[in-house]
């Protein structure tokens, strides 16, 4: 099927990390996808991905991602995100709170061939953490 840059970026947002949907990491990343910003402990491949997006929607089952703004040049888009869910399961050995959670977040993708190969993405995990009540409120 042939996608634009942006369709790709979008479908990665809504569709792989918006509702888990874990089967469309092959289709949409390259065999050699990198992940210039992992999570400390897990590949920075489509293996790895694939890994954060159990231990997410396992810890947030009802993990929703909205796209809040996207810009393309050439074969990088930017999209910036926001994040919500509750915490019913265990992240990273922190035991679910049951709190709901808002956050911001930005990835941009670099895309050959209608495939996703390098993404960076930032998510504001202390404002998370503070949600959560596992954090200090900073004024």
């Amino acid at each position: 099927m042939n996608r634009t840059n942006l369709e790709v970026a979008r479908l990665v947002c809504e569709e792989v990390w918006g509702k888990g949907t874990a089967e469309l990491v092959d289709e949409l990343y390259a065999e050699d996808y990198v992940d210039l910003n992992p999570v400390p402990g897990v590949p920075a491949n489509r293996e790895g991905l694939k890994m954060q997006l159990g231990m997410y929607h396992q810890a947030f089952p009802d993990l929703s991602v909205t796209v809040e703004d996207t810009v393309a040049d050439g074969d990088k888009i930017v999209v910036r995100y926001t994040i919500q869910g509750t915490h019913r399961g265990e992240l990273m050995g922190i035991p679910a709170t049951g709190k709901s959670g808002e956050i911001a977040g930005i990835s941009m993708v670099r895309l050959a061939n209608g495939k996703v190969v390098e993404e960076f993405s930032l998510a504001d995990m202390m404002m998370l953490f503070q949600q959560l009540g596992l954090a200090p409120e900073i004024a």
